[in-house]
């Protein structure tokens, strides 16, 4: 049966099936579907509106038409299912992402070969790319985007399900397109420069454990259930024949992981900020996985913890990515809310960043209490920020939930070293919602200790700073060595963590 998708100025005629998804008409036309859930229903991001015929009203459709959250001829992409011919309209998906790619710190390039190298950084949200000298460590392009696996779901847990169920393929040839694609443009930004492809001999990338097995096509299988599979301990070095079919980018150099869930990102991260050096030292990536790996008079501790995508804008009301038009500040005074949006355009919707804020203001100005409820004449509706965004009751349980496991997180790491906590000399929070984010109201919504204040330097995408620093062969074993030595806490094995995660739902620092 015919259906006809219009996306703005454009229109796609693809033929679907009785029973179809319309999220799979959707992808078989080239359309990526959007998503936080990874398509089970819960974020409702990928609404789509009926303009002629009918779809099958999903049972996850009908609780959320039952409470009011969905209008009549709205479906959700996900769980509408095709029954006849129809027609439906889509939102163009916004890729204009405020990406950070800036690296904070000195970059220690000691290359010994001449020619010019990419360093990829492969995040769950986003992928950076840059092209760089091998003996100077000078940048001379750099061009970044979402990963386009998004639409099997916003973190890896997600990801992990779809390959498990079949996608590994296809997740695995997203990505290394995505890769070939950007290598051209790094290549014809060089060549404007006068640099010839011919001199791109090495290709450094960096990245959690997920998103390089997928990269890999590596069976996942064993990475999302006990005891969790590493296969990458180890620097990889492969050639770009072998990994792309064609001599596209030489060499390949894989950064290795400490586990499963502490990937090669947080190793990259502490080779750039030296944790390895610097006793009493911590680094944490605050994302949909946090990460953090600390050094205590020299020996070195790592954990992470399932933050969910809150901080990135998902599973919130009104949330969005860092796009243009998304609320990345908030500002109370007497009661009156003023925002910032990214390019200063009418605000679309509220990013990570513009959360934290928007709950230290609720928790400042008496709209919550430390247990995270709403006052009794917001708690049906919400308090509304600004058009378009509006916090509700479900929200600040969604934060609740991510903060209380990056600080459960920190208060375990801490302890199992023995440290306390003001001996913690140096705190690096990398990352792009780390690079933005107000530390002050990262305190004071109990995300982050008090007593970290004043100790905290934000470093940016130490991911890709760290991965440049792999076309030396003693970081390469420094990186290796730092896999090796590394002690992974296992948050859920330890005793308390339970009660630990329940009090740290509360707002204190």
């Amino acid at each position: 049966m015919n259906i006809k998708i219009i996306r703005e100025n454009e229109e796609y005629d693809i033929n679907g099936y009785r029973g179809e998804k319309i999220s799979d008409v959707m992808k078989r036309a080239g359309i990526a579907v959007e998503y936080d859930c990874g398509g089970i229903g819960k974020c409702g991001k990928c609404k789509v509106k009926i303009k002629e015929g009918k779809s099958m009203i999903s049972e996850t459709e009908k609780e959320i038409l039952s409470n009011g959250e969905l209008k009549e001829g709205i479906r959700l992409a996900c769980c509408g299912k095709i029954t006849g011919e129809c027609t439906f309209e889509v939102k163009k998906a916004e890729n204009n992402f405020s990406i950070v790619q800036k690296s904070i710190g000195n970059i220690v390039v000691r290359g010994n070969e001449e020619g010019y190298a990419a360093a990829i950084d492969i995040g769950t949200t986003t992928v950076c790319y840059r092209l760089f000298d091998m003996m100077s460590g000078e940048t001379v392009a750099e061009v970044s985007g979402l990963n386009p696996q998004r639409e099997y779901g916003a973190d890896v847990i997600a990801r992990i399900e779809k390959a498990n169920r079949g996608e590994l393929i296809k997740e695995s040839e997203l990505i290394k397109n995505d890769i070939m694609s950007n290598i051209l443009k790094l290549t014809e930004m060089g060549e404007k420069k006068g640099i010839r492809k011919t001199l791109i001999n090495k290709t450094l990338i960096s990245g959690n454990t997920a998103m390089l097995y997928l990269l890999l096509g590596y069976d996942c299988e064993k990475l999302g259930v006990y005891p969790f599979e590493n296969r990458i301990n180890k620097v990889l070095r492969i050639k770009s024949e072998e990994l792309f079919e064609r001599d596209i980018c030489g060499d390949v150099i894989i950064m290795p992981c400490i586990s499963a869930f502490v990937g090669g990102d947080i190793v990259s991260g502490a080779l750039f900020c030296d944790v390895d050096k610097k006793n009493n030292s911590l680094m944490i990536d605050i994302g949909t996985n946090g990460e953090m790996i600390l050094n205590k008079d020299g020996r070195l501790y790592c954990t992470s913890a399932a933050a969910g995508p809150a901080f990135e804008g998902g599973n919130i009301s009104d949330g969005t990515g860092s796009i243009s038009g998304a609320v990345y500040e908030v500002r109370c005074e007497n009661g009156k809310f003023s925002v910032k949006t990214i390019n200063d355009e009418k605000p679309v919707g509220i990013c990570g960043t513009g959360i934290i804020d928007a709950v230290a203001c609720l928790i400042g100005n008496g709209y919550i209490d430390e247990n995270g409820l709403l006052n009794e004449k917001y708690f049906e509706n919400g308090v509304k920020i600004c058009d378009n965004v509006t916090i509700r009751q479900k929200d600040i349980r969604n934060i609740q939930l991510a903060k209380s496991a990056i600080r459960t997180a920190i208060d375990i790491i801490i302890k199992e070293s023995g440290a306390e906590y003001d001996e913690i000399e140096e705190i690096f929070i990398g990352g792009g919602f780390g690079y933005y984010i107000d530390i002050e109201n990262c305190i004071k919504t109990g995300l982050l200790p008090k007593i970290f204040g004043g100790k905290i330097k934000t470093v940016g995408n130490c991911s890709l700073g760290g991965a440049m620093m792999m076309i030396n062969e003693e970081e390469i074993k420094r990186a290796e060595n730092i896999c090796k030595m590394t002690k992974e806490i296992i948050l859920a094995e330890k005793e308390g963590f339970n009660e630990r995660f329940i009090e740290n739902l509360k707002f204190f620092s």
